[in-house]
């Protein structure tokens, strides 16, 4: 996978930004488009055990699983488009590179969740109340 431009074997950008938001690893976390990403990985290592990750690829996921091996008990890894998810579930964090729903996650920052969007931008509530959106 080195050779994909966009994938990192260690998404240090990413895991600084999660770093940074200063949440706690029991937090909800949501990477949405995770494709083969590491982050999961690396925020179950970390010691995060309430994490989700969407994508479109079911074979993408299916690596991640695969990968993950006993740490895929702490992540619900979901087959979806981000619009069919479950507006009930609420995330203290939510990871998505791809800068998609930008009036959800306005929403979504008022209401205390903490969005990692794109590759350099954080935000942080310390809103006890996490949100998915409104």
């Amino acid at each position: 996978m080195d050779g994909v431009s966009w994938w990192q074997s260690v998404p240090e950008l990413s895991l600084g930004l999660v770093d940074a938001t200063g949440i706690e690893v029991s937090d909800p976390v949501i990477d949405v488009g995770a494709g083969w990403s590491t982050l999961v990985d690396h925020l179950c290592e970390r010691g995060y055990r309430d994490l989700t990750a969407i994508d479109l690829s079911a074979t993408a996921l299916a690596t991640v699983r695969d990968r993950l091996g006993p740490d895929s008990d702490h992540v619900v890894l979901h087959v979806a488009d981000v619009l069919d998810l479950d507006r009930g579930r609420r995330y203290r964090l939510w990871h998505d590179r791809e800068c998609v729903l930008m009036r959800t996650k306005a929403s979504m920052v008022r209401q205390g969740t903490a969005i990692l969007a794109g590759p350099v931008s954080a935000r942080v509530s310390h809103s006890a109340a996490g949100a998915w959106g409104g």
